[in-house]
């Protein structure tokens, strides 16, 4: 009986210390009137952060938790840094010590997420005592989960690309891009010089540049192509140089060099693509481009087929003011041009490492020309008496069929110092051309009827071209304003031809 009177004492003077310590801390017991000192700091807001549109936690978002406090010098209210977390894994966060009493905001961000503010309380207003049993239990809240919003546009990765203009002017060229330029699918050399500026072709395919004719090039070296024998599909770029250094070529190019820069890519992976057309005429064009690169290799393809038919309509109208007696010619024709060719080229690069590069590629091209033509000719003769007038119709027939095969072999070497680089290559080209013609022409009178006999004409002729050439470059720019360039070259050119009237 002693004991249990013991053990109710004790517990009866432990519950009274308990108590007066709480109260000690309650607001309403503390005279002070510091808002820091009349509140409970055993506060707990706990919750989960997660994705508003999957419901995935978001780990290592940022939770800050401010408080309204009043500014008594300024009479307003201002937010108080607290306290602040990061969500765990799962999303979950913990804000504890806190005050019971008072108005708070919760800010929540989260990399690639709208940030968010939300007001949250205890429900406990400041300065009221209210029951201590029930403070206590609201000392603990769940906020729930709170969603965050993705950003309206989120990246998954970054990709920096620039725009090459079609047209670009370098301090020694002029640059036309033909892959920025649509109209060009499914033509040849001879429609995208068409569209080049300074450059002209004529209705023989013979190009101007300045009142003079320039020399082609195919990928920086001579070629034995004409510009009607390469497909447009398979050019990158044609660079314009009106006054050519020695680099080009030592013994001319006073009248400029057209540089057709054929297509070839390096990029990483596999890389291709197909295109395929047909015109009103019902002719079809077709290629494809591939790419392979793994590795220290990287190999390159493409192959091009086009067929193209063209119709025109041609007026001549002579009048002879000299000589006795006056003529007057008058000529139409109809011409209609067919052709259709094939080309293909492949290579290989081996990069040595990160400054040395061997390449090794070939090339092959074959196609065939057909035009038909029906000439009208009336030859007025003005006479003292009038004019008597004659009649001739000449039908023609021309084929001509080439075919070409190139081979080059190409060093590379890259200079730790920017824009130095010295290169070494070695160029094989072939070409063979075969043509045929044939000319049959009819005269009549000024009545239609036959005047004289039938002539015919027969051509035929070939032709072959070889070029070697063997170059070495070596470019070293001084400083922003001189570049120096020097090197050696040797070329060997071979020409044939045949004709037979």
């Amino acid at each position: 009986m002693n004991c249990f009177l013991i053990r109710l004492f004790l517990s009866f003077i432990l519950c009274n210390f308990l108590s007066g310590k709480i109260v000690a801390q309650y607001p309403g017991n503390n005279t002070s009137g510091k808002a820091e000192n009349r509140n409970l700091s055993i506060g707990h807001f706990y919750g989960k952060i997660i994705d508003e549109k999957t419901g995935r936690a978001i780990e290592y978002a940022s939770i800050q938790l401010f408080q309204n406090v009043s500014d008594s010098i300024n009479n307003a209210e201002q937010l108080l840094l607290l306290t602040g977390a990061l969500s765990e894994q799962n999303g979950e966060f913990n804000l504890e010590n806190l005050p019971v009493a008072g108005k708070f905001v919760l800010r929540v961000s989260a990399m690639g997420y709208d940030s968010l503010l939300q007001k949250v309380s205890f429900g406990n207003k400041s300065g009221q005592h209210g029951n201590m049993q029930q403070m206590m239990n609201a000392a603990d809240k769940d906020l729930g989960n709170i969603k965050l919003r993705p950003l309206a546009i989120e990246l998954s990765e970054v990709v920096v690309t620039g725009d090459i203009p079609i047209y670009q002017l370098e301090i020694d060229k002029k640059v036309y891009n033909v892959e920025k330029d649509p109209a060009n699918a499914g033509g040849t050399a001879e429609d995208v010089l068409n569209r080049v500026p300074s450059v002209k072709v004529d209705l023989d395919g013979n190009v101007s540049l300045r009142n003079a004719s320039p020399q082609i090039f195919v990928d920086g070296r001579p070629t034995t192509l004409s510009i009607d024998q390469i497909p447009s599909d398979a050019i990158a770029r044609v660079e314009v140089i009106s006054n050519p250094s020695a680099r080009y070529d030592a013994s001319g190019g006073q009248g400029g060099i057209i540089n057709i820069v054929m297509k070839k890519s390096r990029r990483i992976g596999y890389n291709g693509s197909l295109r395929a057309g047909i015109d009103k005429r019902a002719k079809v064009n077709a290629g494809g481009d591939i790419n392979i690169r793994q590795g220290k290799i990287n190999v390159f393809a493409n192959g091009n087929f086009n067929q193209r038919k063209s119709i025109s309509f041609n007026s001549t109208d002579r009048y002879n003011l000299f000589g006795t007696p006056l003529t007057n010619v008058f000529q139409t024709d109809t011409p209609v041009n067919t052709n259709q060719f094939a080309s293909g080229s492949s290579g290989v690069d081996y990069f040595l490492n990160n400054r040395n590069t061997i390449t090794a590629s070939g090339s092959y091209t074959k196609g065939k020309f057909n035009s038909l033509d029906d000439i009208y000719l009336i030859t007025d003769t003005l006479l003292d008496f009038g004019i008597s007038s004659s009649n001739a119709i000449r039908n023609t027939n021309n084929k001509r069929s080439f075919h070409n095969a190139g081979g080059a072999l190409l060093y590379k070497h890259l200079f730790p110092k920017e824009d130095k680089i010295l290169t070494a290559d070695l160029h094989y080209n072939q070409n063979t051309i075969k043509n045929n013609g044939l000319f049959i022409t009819h005269y009549f009178d000024d009545h239609q009827l036959p005047n004289g006999p039938v002539t015919e004409q027969k051509q035929e002729g070939s032709g072959k071209n070889k070029f070697i050439t063997g170059q070495v470059d070596f470019e070293d720019p001084v400083n922003d304003k001189l570049k120096l360039q020097t090197g050696a070259r040797a070329a060997i050119r071979r020409f044939t031809s045949e004709n037979h009237v």
